[in-house]
């Protein structure tokens, strides 16, 4: 998976993603969901003061051979 920068393209609303961004001059990544224009951090649902700069969607989840319905 690569970078999207949130200039060419923005996440889905209320889809968790991986971002990248900027935070008091240190660049900062961390699980984020965006909805009306703004970014909030899935852990605790609040607005995040941070300069996204780029997102990634998440792989999906890990299965060990046939367990897990697969």
């Amino acid at each position: 998976m690569e970078w999207i920068p949130v200039k060419e393209k923005l996440p889905e609303p209320y889809v968790t993603v991986l971002v990248s961004g900027v935070s008091g001059g240190l660049k900062a990544v961390n699980l984020a969901f965006y909805k009306e224009r703004k970014w909030y951090c899935t852990y605790d649902w609040k607005q995040w003061d941070v300069d996204i700069e780029a997102w990634m969607p998440l792989p999906d989840p890990y299965y060990e051979g046939e367990k897990y319905g697969r």
